[in-house]
């Protein structure tokens, strides 16, 4: 090769480049973090030798997963530092362990991993202490941590409220209640009710416990008066409201008499409340399923216990109506399938009906289920019913095309048009029932929902309204009674004139006067009731006050309507006189303006109220 090709070749051959002369300095090391992530994936199951494991490098130091080195010494890691951190074991040279360390993880997302010795576990926990973003100082680890935790709390916030009894201006008044639970443990709960510095109304609960023995009013008493003693309230309990119970009688004259001997039968009696909303649960409970209720309710329950599926169906359908218009809800909510096809009739139904121009849908609208237990419930079903009952009606005449008899509603238990009219009226006569339990629970506002007063003028509502049906049933009677008698007799038949007048009866009744036979007499379970003349209703209503406390006559007498009848006719009038001496010797005895001067008291005047020099000395 000549000179000049030489040359050419060595020009044309690109030269080698120089070796680095340092090193990369880009480079950053693994993190603890992902190298005990991969030396996880490579372990074996079984107990490995030192040189099997995966090594976990930072700078000089070397590490094997310490659970994985020694796997009997990992059941001994309980320190909570181990959520924040990893155990591992450092090597030596000669691959031998040197002891355990515990790496902090929070370290080692910042890059810069800090290592502790594992033997104590002190400098890594006051290492946590020191990052300002960790609370661990105000989170406690333990099993019994939470279970202290909240003894604290309740210890601070019984604290609070028992600082709230002590400044109250008026007696504690409690309520309580029994509640079974589904496991059939039996509970108490226990509220407080009282005015504050501020005047105004605060409830509290007292305790929410298992009422443990039975549900004897010596026992109950026994649970309530440990409760009240605890919070320190015993010499400043007012009045106790609780529902109707017989054993509640008991309890509350066992309870007061041994919170002070003074106390006489009559004091504790005068102390009762009954809770209005339990009086309208009976007064509905007795209509719908009569006065055995409660039987009613364990039968049913009984049967459901035992799958026995045809007697409880039975022991339903005997209550008319309500009870099967209950079966065939049951029959349609027995499956999700069943109540998917049920909407499904529902919306062909609504778009079928061409001459609905606009009206709110119901075809998304479900059937409501009643039980025994809750009387509203079977007010709520028939409600739902009734805006649904030709959505329900063209529903069972489809199933009762099917071959299988199991798909089609029983015979027995499909509503005829008698019996729709039966449920219109029976949602009807419970309607201001459950309005006026809706209206009267919760909290007192703005002088009514839930007052003292409404109490009185409620039953007065209620009375003269199912009065009114009764009056009704009553009519329907006689002009049956009256054509039978003409029948028998071969007397042509006339029309006969109502007793009273139409525009006098429930409006539901004026709407359709044309009853069903078997409807023209009056209810079995409505039968043998006093009914009390119209023009005697409000002295009825008061004289059949739900409790023999005076409390209650206070609350009725300054908002009656009828002062001026109260005042002229003789009954009444004693009556009323007997109220105010009632309710002036309950002042008189427990609101006079101190204990050393108990002749000068608090004299019930016309408006009941107390002297405004009187409010600020005394404990209401």
């Amino acid at each position: 090769m000549s000179e000049t090709a030489l040359k050419g070749s060595i020009i044309s051959s690109p030269s080698p480049s120089p070796p680095p002369t340092f090193p990369h300095l880009g480079s950053r090391p693994k993190s603890i973090a992902k190298q005990y992530a991969a030396a996880l994936a490579l372990a074996s199951t079984t107990d490995s030798s030192v040189h099997d494991l995966h090594k976990i490098t930072w700078g000089q130091r070397r590490f094997v997963i310490a659970s994985l080195l020694d796997r009997r010494k990992s059941r001994g890691r309980r320190s909570w530092i181990g959520n924040h951190g990893w155990f591992l074991a450092e090597l030596k040279r000669d691959n031998t362990s040197s002891g355990d360390i515990w790496c902090c993880r929070l370290c080692d997302d910042k890059g810069a991993p800090r290592f502790f010795n594992a033997q104590s576990t002190s400098s890594a926990q006051a290492h946590l202490y020191k990052l300002s973003d960790f609370p661990i100082s105000r989170i406690p680890w333990g099993r019994t941590s939470a279970k202290k935790e909240l003894e604290d709390i309740l210890s601070l916030k019984k604290a609070a409220v028992r600082e709230e009894l002590d400044e109250a201006v008026t007696q504690i008044h409690i309520n309580f209640n029994l509640w079974t639970s589904p496991n059939r443990l039996a509970f108490i709960s226990i509220f407080g009710h009282f005015i504050d510095r501020s005047n105004s109304h605060q409830s509290r609960l007292h305790a929410f416990r298992r009422q443990i023995g039975s549900h004897a009013g010596e026992n109950i008493a026994y649970t309530v008066r440990n409760v009240v003693r605890d919070w320190g309230i015993d010499r400043k309990i007012g009045v106790s409201i609780c529902d109707n119970a017989a054993s509640n009688d008991v309890c509350l004259r066992n309870f007061y008499t041994n919170l002070d001997a003074s106390i006489t039968r009559a004091d504790a009696e005068a102390r009762r409340m009954r809770c209005f909303g339990h009086i309208l649960n009976l007064v509905a409970q007795a209509f719908l399923y009569g006065d055995d209720a409660a039987s009613f309710e364990l039968q049913s329950e009984a049967y459901g216990m035992l799958e026995r599926v045809e007697e409880d169906l039975e022991h339903w359908r005997a209550k008319g109506p309500v009870g099967k218009l209950h079966n065939i809800v049951k029959f349609i909510r027995a499956s999700p399938q069943r109540t998917e096809a049920f909407k499904a009739h529902a919306r062909e139904q609504e778009e079928a009906d061409i001459y609905k121009l606009a009206e709110e849908s119901t075809a998304e609208l479900e059937v409501i289920q009643n039980n025994a237990t809750r009387w509203n419930s079977t007010y709520m079903m028939i409600e739902r019913a009734l805006v649904k009952q030709s959505e329900l009606n063209s529903f069972i005449q489809d199933l009762g095309l099917e071959a299988d008899a199991s798909k089609r509603v029983p015979m027995a238990d499909i509503l005829t048009s008698d019996d729709w009219k039966v449920l219109r009226e029976v949602s009807h006569i419970l309607e201001p029932i459950y309005n006026m339990t809706m209206r009267t629970q919760g909290w007192g506002t703005s002088g009514g929902h839930g007052r003292l007063w409404e109490v009185m003028t409620g039953m007065e509502y209620i009375l003269e309204h199912l009065e009114d049906w009764r009056l009704l049933y009553e009519d329907e009677t006689a002009n049956h009674a009256t054509e039978e008698r003409r029948r028998a007799q071969g007397e042509e038949l006339e029309s006969v004139a109502d007793t009273k007048s139409m525009s006098a009866r429930p409006f539901v009744v004026r709407q359709t006067r044309e009853r069903p036979l078997r409807q023209s007499r009056l209810p079995s379970r409505l039968q043998g009731f006093e009914i009390t003349p119209l023009h005697r209703r409000r002295e009825t209503v008061l004289s059949a006050c739900p409790s023999t406390s005076p409390l209650f006559n206070e609350g009725a007498l300054p908002v009656h309507s009828r002062g001026d009848y109260l005042q002229d006719d003789a009954r009444s009038l004693q009556w009323l006189r007997d109220a105010k001496d009632g309710i002036k010797a309950y002042f008189e005895r427990w609101y006079s303006k101190n204990d050393d001067d108990s002749s000068e008291s608090i004299s019930a005047t016309s408006s009941l109220t107390p002297r405004p020099e009187q409010s600020s000395s005394r404990n209401r």
